[in-house]
């Protein structure tokens, strides 16, 4: 299932992972994870045997090509690096999400989890939702106890909602006894097809917090800025826009004064993700 690399001597790492392929509205997940790569010094630590777990016909590779000739094939993989980030040890996991053998694929992540001692794990995503893009983004979590929902926060209700393979790690991790929760970030339904920054910055923050790392979340909060001035112009001058992000703006303030994070009910939540997925399809 994979192959290790490379021995590095890391001690307690935290391990980071985002998968493509699966729920990212905005594009969140993938830019809080660019953006924390980018302040980590890593190093290839195992690769997986992307041939038993990657349809291609599904995930295909990408050509490349010169002047009528085929240079290159870039295919689908999953990696995993690992190194320093700042003061703390770090793993990251990053890759196509498998399309087939999710059981084992989790069961050899965890494996590798136990092989560099990794106590928590941590992955990011995000979400479409009904929520105004000029409110702060408050992120929730799945997680395997307790202790950690209730520090990162989370959906105070049952829910029933397709699931992504970081669940199943998280499963997998929960059963040895380790710590995992990926964390959400909930993306304003209507515009969760464009880049959306400060749903990333939010993840960054958030990943920093919960997994002892110093992170610099600057430049997504810049971007975040520009992107909100930028939707700001789309909505002006659109009355049925206008009324619409009022309406979303007093509920999130009310949900704000029952609880810390503002989420919408279960079953809204599950409308928008089926949405999302089918636009992806």
């Amino acid at each position: 299932m994979y192959t290790v690399q490379a021995e590095i001597d890391l001690k307690s790492p935290v391990l980071l992972m985002q998968m493509r392929g699966w729920i990212d509205a905005g594009s969140a997940a993938a830019m809080a994870m660019d953006a924390m790569v980018g302040q980590f010094e890593l190093q290839a630590v195992a690769t997986f045997d992307d041939d038993a777990v990657i349809d291609y016909r599904s995930r295909r590779p990408t050509m490349h090509l010169d002047d009528g000739l085929l240079a290159n094939l870039d295919w689908p993989t999953i990696d995993l690096t690992g190194g320093k980030a700042g003061h703390r040890d770090v793993l990251v996991l990053r890759g196509a999400e498998p399309d087939r053998h999710w059981r084992s694929f989790s069961t050899a992540v965890v494996d590798l989890a136990e092989r560099f001692d990794v106590r928590r794990i941590i992955g990011v995503g995000a979400y479409p939702a009904p929520t105004p893009h000029t409110r702060k983004t408050s992120v929730v979590c799945t997680a395997s106890t307790r202790e950690l929902a209730d520090a990162i926060g989370h959906n105070q209700t049952r829910m029933e909602v397709p699931a992504g393979v970081q669940a199943a790690i998280e499963v997998e991790a929960a059963s040895r006894n380790i710590e995992a929760a990926t964390i959400w970030a909930p993306v304003p339904h209507y515009v969760a097809t464009m880049d959306y920054p400060e749903a990333a910055a939010a993840l960054v923050e958030a990943v920093a917090e919960h997994g002892g790392l110093e992170l610099d979340s600057s430049t997504l909060r810049d971007a975040a800025d520009n992107t909100r001035q930028r939707i700001d112009q789309l909505i002006d001058g659109n009355p049925e826009h206008i009324d619409m992000l009022k309406a979303m703006e007093t509920r999130a303030d009310e949900m704000a004064e029952v609880r810390d994070f503002a989420v919408p009910n279960a079953d809204e939540l599950a409308r928008q993700i089926e949405e999302f997925l089918r636009s992806e399809d």
